[in-house]
């Protein structure tokens, strides 16, 4: 019997939830035969006993196909309509907050946290005027978080692929922006600048470390950079 499947020509047509379902398979199995029956399942949109039905090389035909979706290259999208909402991506990156930063850092390098670094990087905009815009503040909530494994792979690997190349910019100018304030409150204050001092250097060093994560480029996405 023949069984008709849609295999997705898009990273638009492919959810992060599936994509993460996937990554959950190769990081689980190395069974080749395995992985490309799950890979046309989960894509596809078919049951695991549906695939059986399938050629093995229209199997193996459809996963290399799947390859160079993921391979594809996608622009960042700074606003998307999602689940009728419309979203914003943080306009101003130099203005995140410590909070936002640490979400980010624990989560953008980990395909299975992805949800968590969307739901820090997109949000509702609360107000616009022509091309600018503001969003609404973080909410860490995990439901918001679960519904963000909704969104379509290209805005995720658009907004992680430009968030890579600004991480590595901000790595050059954040640590030496905050060291010039330690030299200015040495100048006012000898004394409180041996304490104050103290706790801004070890900021940078914790902000330092947390975009020096950033910067490194998951797996999975080194063949898009």
């Amino acid at each position: 019997m023949k069984i008709k499947i849609k295999v997705p020509s898009d990273l638009s047509e492919i959810t992060l939830h599936d994509y993460q379902r996937y990554m959950n398979v190769i990081d689980n199995s190395n069974d080749e035969l395995f992985i490309a029956q799950k890979t046309v399942s989960i894509f596809c949109n078919i049951s695991l006993q549906q695939t059986l039905q399938i050629n093995i090389n229209d199997i193996y035909s459809i996963v290399e196909h799947l390859k160079d979706v993921f391979n594809t290259k996608p622009s960042l999208q700074q606003r998307i309509t999602f689940k009728g909402h419309d979203l914003g991506f943080i306009p101003k990156l130099d203005d995140i907050s410590l909070g936002e930063l640490i979400d980010l850092s624990n989560s953008i390098n980990d395909v299975h946290k992805l949800h968590i670094a969307m739901g820090v990087l997109y949000r509702p905009v609360k107000a616009k005027f022509k091309d600018m815009y503001e969003i609404e503040d973080y909410n860490a909530d995990e439901g918001i978080m679960e519904v963000m494994k909704s969104l379509p792979l290209d805005v995720v690997f658009g907004a992680m692929l430009f968030f890579y190349h600004l991480a590595n910019d901000l790595l050059k100018h954040i640590p030496k922006y905050l060291k010039e304030k330690v030299k200015e409150m040495s100048t006012h204050s000898k004394h409180n600048s041996e304490v104050s001092g103290d706790g801004i250097t070890q900021s940078i060093d914790l902000l330092t470390e947390m975009l020096q994560d950033l910067t490194l480029l998951p797996s999975y996405l080194q063949q898009n950079a």
